[in-house]
Order: C-alpha cells, then structure tokens, then sequence
C-alpha cells in the first residue's frame, strides 16, 4: 500500500543555527532505503555547507526564495526554476539572503541501481526546469517536463520529471516495473486514488509508492 503524508505531520528538528530539517522519505518511514527526501528551511542570511558521500548523489529543487551555491567553480544563482544535481563527493555551501526552502534528495549507494555507474563521468548540473521541453502526455491532458534523465545528469541510478495536471485533468492508474517511486506535491490539490481508497492531496504532501 503507497505512503501518504503531509509536510506538516513532520516535526521539523534543527540542523544548525537558522537551518532546519523535516526528513519526509526514510527507511523508517517507508520501510525502503532507497532513497531519502528532507525538506530544508534556511532562514534569511544563514550559509550552510552541502556535502555529499562517495557512495551517493544528491539533487535539490527550491520551492521558495533564492539562494546561491558556491560551488568550487563559480557560484551558481538559484530560484525556484531551478533543480541541481550533486554528484558523488561534492563539497560546497548554499547561502540565502532572503531565507528559503528547499526539497532535497539523495540516492544513498547508488552504483547499486545503474550498472555502469562511474563517479568520474558525474559533474554538477544545474538546470532551469522552465527552459526544458514541455511535453504533453500521449492519453490524457497532463504535461510533462524531464528533470532527472540519464542525457541530463549522467546516471540511470534516479530519474524524475515534474507533472503538470491543468484544472479538470484526470489521468489512469499507473505503475512502474522494477522501481519504486514518489511524488511531491509543490502546488494545487487533487485526489488520488490508492487501492481501493481515494485521497485529496494537496501542496506538501508526499506519495511514496513500491515496485510492482
């Protein structure tokens, strides 16, 4: 059965001083370890350093306010159009003047998920989600932009996109073979049917749902 909750049935804990934390996908939470998700929230002037294992990768999208990485090669100007992803090893800080929120994942041993997984073939990618494509869906109205691909960041260990539903849209049931997956809701609401059951979601939910 899929896991359905709100970012504000997490009690956040504090990380550091003005930065704190709701882990929303654990293994606790999910009974699965292949992936985590956090919500961060920066208050406004704090700096917070970004460090990712040897074994894993990582990716962020902002969901409010801008903030700058600092990269080791030039420092990178960050909105709410943008997802970044952070390879294997990456150390750098993020900064906010005006406070933010941020959406992060990390795909934990993640050569475990792609064969030809390569620590040197992974760089940061930074992308502007609204220059990408916007793809209509082949049997329903909803819209599709890729996000997470192996053209775009190098690896098949995880892969995401961002769907649009405009007002009325329906779409089928639908799995994935072979993968679990989630999904974050960023704004509006909608219901889902679950099994048997139907949900409203709305903005700040997550959907983690298993392998068929």
């Amino acid at each position: 059965m899929p896991v359905l909750f709100n970012l504000d049935q997490v009690e956040p804990t504090a990380v550091t001083t003005g930065v704190t934390r709701r882990a929303l996908i654990t293994k606790e939470r999910v009974n699965s370890d292949f992936i985590q998700l956090d919500h961060l929230t920066l208050q406004p002037g704090i700096s917070t350093a970004l460090e990712v294992s040897k074994t894993d990768l990582s990716w962020f999208q902002l969901l409010q306010g801008t903030a700058t990485l600092n990269s080791p090669e030039k420092p990178h100007k960050l909105t709410t159009s943008n997802v970044t992803f952070l390879p294997p090893g990456f150390e750098s800080s993020i900064t906010t003047k005006e406070g933010t929120e941020i959406l992060y994942g990390k795909v934990p041993r993640a050569d475990r998920f792609d064969p030809n997984f390569q620590v040197s073939h992974l760089a940061l990618r930074c992308v502007n989600w609204r220059k990408e494509p916007i793809l209509d869906s082949e049997h329903d109205a909803r819209k599709r932009i890729y996000l997470v691909t192996p053209t775009l960041f190098g690896t098949k260990a995880v892969k995401g996109e961002m769907i649009i539903y405009p007002p009325g849209t329906a779409a089928s049931n639908h799995y994935h073979v072979g993968a679990e997956h989630f999904q974050y809701i960023i704004s509006g609401s909608a219901k889902a049917y679950l099994g048997e059951e139907t949900h409203t979601v709305r903005a700040g939910d997550t959907l983690y749902n298993y392998e068929d």
